[in-house]
């Protein structure tokens, strides 16, 4: 990177990267040179933009947030309204969640409106052919108490004799809801999974995950 002052510039291949999925050129400009460290000129993206491809998926980059562009600057007006669009539609590209309860609450019911999953209590199991003659999704089904695999993680890096393993693996978690979780129509949010799933709740098949 080099730290300067800097115009904007033009980005040709937006529509081409999935990060940048609903970004504009119109939300990278700005009308005078603006401090930032910038990407080389021959970035693929722009010189506030970037991202970067990893093992388990992609980094990207914006250096010019929101509070770069000074609200009372005549020239950075536009922008200033510009930019926190397109942080929220780069994170609602790379699968960040916009859910804050507020609406829920207008309901007039009061009382616990979310619950957190036990995230410690997960139980695993890597032979899927096994694993679905015994009944692991069943609720009666007794898991290994001493398979305990981390949630959000992969569990080839968890456990080390499933290191060149390439398959399915099944998990397992057991959670009594609270008392005053007072909504009527619950939602099980499940997160991202690599690649596909199928989820049960109480021996009930509840649909499939991609």
């Amino acid at each position: 990177m080099a730290s300067g002052a800097f115009y904007s510039d033009y980005t040709k291949n937006l529509v081409e990267t999935p990060e940048y999925t609903g970004v504009g050129n119109s939300e990278l400009h700005w009308h005078r040179k603006c401090d930032l460290d910038a990407f080389p000129p021959n970035n693929l993206s722009c010189r506030a933009l970037a991202v970067k491809s990893e093992s388990k998926g992609n980094i990207a980059a914006l250096q010019l947030p929101p509070w770069k562009f000074d609200e009372k600057e005549f020239y950075f007006r536009t922008t200033r309204g510009r930019v926190p669009f397109m942080v929220s539609r780069m994170l609602a590209n790379l699968g960040a969640l916009f859910r804050s309860g507020f609406y829920t609450l207008l309901n007039g019911n009061c009382g616990q409106r979310e619950f957190d999953l036990p995230n410690g209590s997960w139980r695993g199991l890597a032979d899927p052919k096994i694993g679905w003659q015994r009944g692991y999704r069943q609720p009666e089904f007794k898991p290994d108490t001493r398979r305990k695999v981390r949630v959000p993680g992969y569990f080839d890096e968890r456990f080390s004799d499933l290191r060149k393993y390439d398959g399915w693996f099944g998990y397992r978690l057991e959670f009594n809801l609270p008392l005053d979780l007072t909504a009527s129509l619950r939602e099980l949010y499940v997160g991202p999974v690599d690649d596909e799933s199928w989820v049960w709740l109480n021996g009930k098949f509840l649909g499939k995950v991609t």
